[in-house]
């Protein structure tokens, strides 16, 4: 296993509760208070796939997600490492669309557990949203050999098929997300633009 990114090496002295189990907590708690946007992908993903939530500059209050960074990065000086942590502050980074902060982030996640589909899926949309497409598409199709039932790696998984001509490719994966979710609009007219792209060739 490769060697996880530390803060530093310092580790604090204090019980195990408040070290390890309080800053997860906070963490989480303060990027509940962010904007909604930032709060609906807490733990594990529903609704809308994270590529369908942009980040964005105009946020009234940046100053929840600033304290969830803190409280999780002083989390990491713990020992042993903690996946939900490196995760939660993986999203922290994606939505003030510093993608190379969340890959680390997020990959370190996958390092302390290789199953952790919501790091998996997240590491794969920063590489959407980076337009590395072959490299999103790797880590999409890792995601669903985690997880199977869900619709999420589906959609990123067209997108990036999409974007990079595969549209046949693009249209199964769109399909299978619909198949899980079938009142998913974003895949419906995902869908509907791989067919008129497949028209035009």
């Amino acid at each position: 296993m490769a060697k996880l990114t530390m803060i530093n090496n310092q580790t604090p002295r204090v019980p195990f509760m408040r070290r390890v189990i309080a800053p997860i907590a906070r963490g989480t708690r303060a990027l509940l208070r962010a904007p909604q946007e930032i709060g609906s992908v807490i733990g594990v993903m529903t609704g809308m796939p994270m590529m369908m939530v942009a980040p964005r500059d105009e946020f009234e209050d940046w100053g929840a997600v600033y304290e969830a960074i803190k409280l999780f990065k002083e989390n990491i000086l713990l020992d042993p490492p903690n996946a939900q942590t490196y995760y939660g502050l993986g999203l922290a980074y994606y939505h003030k669309g510093q993608y190379d902060l969340a890959i680390a982030a997020f990959q370190n996640s996958t390092q302390v557990n290789p199953d952790h589909f919501e790091a998996q899926s997240m590491l794969a949309f920063c590489y959407l949203q980076k337009k590395q497409y072959d490299v999103a598409i790797e880590n999409f199709k890792r995601a669903i050999s985690i997880k199977q039932d869900d619709f999420a790696p589906y959609i990123g998984l067209g997108v990036a098929y999409h974007q990079t001509g595969q549209y046949e490719l693009a249209i199964a994966a769109f399909q299978k997300a619909l198949e899980l979710k079938p009142d998913l609009e974003e895949a419906k007219k995902w869908l509907a633009q791989a067919v008129a792209g497949r028209k035009k060739y």
